[in-house]
């Protein structure tokens, strides 16, 4: 109480003093009278200022002076601990004022200077979980990663503040590259607060990147506890494990645990284009044909995509191409205005050589697009009817400068896939692929190598050979 009543004292003298000389100062013109024992003395401000100041210091050590002497009374009076107290409490004003310092230079961006105080607040506060903390933020702030380290670990010693501590020692560790120690920091983090779920995305992250499946479906558990994700994104992101599990195992070695994965990760996403196309491919192996037909109907149905038409075709590679007009038409009666299945279409009619019902089955080629595939139709269609080869290699080389349409490409980072994989190859996110156009930047794989020799080709019987040798083939074995 009493330091109180000294700190408001003080407070009110010092404003009391401000006000006395800035009236002063109002009324001077560069010097201010005093009068002292009946005379009056001119001073400069430059002097009325050093002795504000000197009266700033002798209330400082006023007050000092009064805290040691009721420190002493303190200790005469039987308290042993009255000069621990007094030093202690001198040590956490210091350290408090460096605390509040070291939070101030780390929200302005003055890592150097926030560095600096948090070893004084580290060194007169005993408070190692707080200063620890602060103090590997600061050096992690200011590029001293091993400081940083160090003061984690030191953090971990005191023996609180762990959750902290070893997250920041895991987050040091992702950033460094060492996913494998990152990974066990995280399962620590996570034992210590399994609800944190900032440190459960970087537990999947890492858990994913290893292929350690079943922690990540643990791991995919929690999240979706505390997230409240849809049921339907994690069935996903479960199948996609699946999936991707399936694809490491050798299959000849391991046929039943193989075929468990595929069907798996079929059953959680039945719309999900690798997954019905392994699904199907391990019942045909089977030999249940009827089955792997019903799974690719309901995934062409959910989505229409050339991978599905292509394992469609698989199911009787030997048929005529008059019977795989029939048997496809399952696929092409549905989704019928979309173009995959207009281009499908076109392509079966093609194999049969009926170039006018090709012509009809693609329709308006501009609402496709340029791209790759319908404009090597329509090169192939002019060439069925007999157009001349100047109009079949002007549809050829636009074909070859156009955008290969839709594309596996990654939701993050917008890069392109030639085909499916678990994780982008180049952010190295999880799950992030769909089919769908690539924006025009990032599509730089344009044309199909099989076309470019035709660019250059002559004119007359051996061009038209060429053309006719590159295009009127089975276009559902080379989709």
């Amino acid at each position: 109480m009493i330091y109180s009543i000294i700190r408001f004292a003080t407070f009110i003298g010092i404003l009391g003093a401000a006000v006395w000389g800035l009236t002063l100062l109002n009324n001077s013109d560069g010097y201010i009278i005093l009068g002292i024992g009946g005379k009056e003395r001119p001073l400069s401000i430059l002097t009325v200022v050093l002795l504000l100041a000197a009266l700033l210091i002798v209330f400082w050590l006023l007050i000092e002076l009064i805290r040691l002497c009721l420190t002493l009374l303190n200790f005469v009076a039987g308290d042993k601990n009255a000069f621990s107290k007094y030093f202690k409490a001198r040590s956490n004003r210091k350290g408090l004022n460096a605390l509040s310092n070291t939070v101030e230079n780390l929200a302005s961006g003055d890592a150097k200077g926030a560095l600096s105080q948090a070893y004084k607040a580290d060194k007169y506060l005993d408070k190692p979980a707080l200063t620890g903390i602060l103090l590997a933020q600061s050096a992690k702030a200011a590029g001293k990663t091993k400081e940083a380290e160090a003061a984690y670990k030191k953090v971990l010693e005191s023996g609180t503040g762990r959750f902290a501590a070893v997250r920041g020692l895991m987050q040091q560790r992702i950033e460094n590259g060492d996913e494998e120690t990152a990974l066990k920091l995280a399962e620590k983090a996570i034992a210590l607060k399994p609800n944190d779920i900032e440190t459960i995305n970087a537990l999947f992250e890492l858990q994913v990147d290893a292929k350690q499946w079943d922690g990540a479906r643990k791991t995919l558990k929690a999240k979706a506890k505390y997230e409240k994700l849809p049921s339907a994104f994690v069935s996903r992101r479960e199948a996609v494990m699946a999936i991707s599990e399936a694809q490491k195992i050798d299959k000849e070695a391991e046929p039943e645990r193989y075929n468990d994965r595929v069907m798996l990760a079929h059953r959680l996403a039945p719309s999900l284009v690798p997954a019905a196309v392994l699904a199907a491919q391990v019942k045909a192996e089977a030999g249940n044909i009827r089955a792997a037909d019903t799974i690719l109907v309901k995934a062409w149905n959910a989505g229409p995509h050339p991978d599905i038409a292509k394992a469609y075709g698989a199911l009787a590679p030997d048929e005529t191409a008059e019977a795989r007009l029939r048997r496809f038409k399952v696929l092409t009666k549905r989704q019928s205005a979309n173009p995959e299945t207009r281009m499908l279409k076109a392509e079966l009619f093609l194999a049969a050589e009926d170039f006018p019902q090709a012509r009809r089955a693609l329709g308006n080629a501009a609402t496709l697009g340029d791209t790759t595939r319908s404009l090597s139709i329509m090169a192939a269609i002019e060439h069925g009817e007999g157009a001349d080869a100047s109009v079949v290699r002007a549809y050829l080389a636009r074909a070859a400068s156009a955008s290969r349409g839709a594309q596996w490409v990654c939701n993050d980072c917008g890069h392109v896939h030639s085909e499916w994989v678990s994780d982008c190859g180049s952010c190295g996110h999880f799950d992030t692929l769909d089919w769908k156009m690539p924006a025009e930047a990032a599509d730089d794989q344009k044309g199909l190598g099989v076309l470019m020799p035709l660019l250059t080709a002559g004119t007359g019987a051996e061009d038209a050979q060429v053309v006719e040798d590159a295009l009127i083939v089975d276009p559902i074995k080379n989709s």
